[in-house]
């Protein structure tokens, strides 16, 4: 070989010629076995998609949390529905939104809560999301937003799986403490 001739790639040697032949076939196997295992993973065993399955709290609805810490929490005065006519957050049944939420009304919160179109800010609210990443995901979004935009408040978050509790900042630590108590007491 002389200077400034490209040097090869591949030698003649003989255990190259054996990778060389089997190797188109070998990708071919690779590439099938790939398919094949995609193709089973998509028909899956009938469980929820994107879940853990690891909280009793993922398979009850949001109104259905709220009414059980209601129970726990005597200072929980009502449990309202949220609905498309009436979320805020405009993430009820929406891709990337929750599946399911409802809000605590306690009344240790001050300003009135409104009616119309209840929020955390009530005193809690129940999120249940597609995954337990959404629902960090929403934890995550809610406490930079609201650190970073002092103004905004503050608010407690607790996770279990897909669900987030979501409690107003304006409730003493001491009463965040009880609807975390409760909250960790249902799943």
């Amino acid at each position: 070989m002389s200077v400034g001739e490209p040097t090869p790639l591949t030698c003649n040697c003989a255990h190259q010629r054996e990778v060389d032949g089997y190797a188109p076939a070998m990708r071919t196997r690779i590439a099938l076995a790939s398919l094949m295992l995609l193709a089973l993973a998509a028909c899956g065993d009938g469980a929820k998609s994107g879940t853990t399955g690891s909280s009793e709290l993922e398979e009850m609805n949001a109104v259905t949390i709220a009414k059980e810490l209601k129970r726990s929490i005597k200072k929980v005065t009502a449990v309202r529905e949220i609905t498309e006519d009436n979320d805020v957050n405009d993430l009820i049944g929406r891709p990337n939104g929750y599946t399911s939420a409802a809000v605590l009304v306690d009344s240790r919160i001050e300003l009135p809560c409104n009616k119309k179109e209840p929020s955390a800010r009530c005193g809690a609210k129940v999120e249940v999301w597609k995954s337990e990443e959404d629902a960090k995901r929403r934890s995550d979004y809610i406490q930079t937003v609201t650190k970073e935009a002092g103004i905004l408040g503050s608010e407690y978050n607790y996770l279990d799986g897909a669900v987030l509790l979501r409690v107003a900042g304006e409730i003493q630590p001491s009463a965040a403490k009880k609807y975390e108590a409760a909250f960790e007491g249902l799943g």
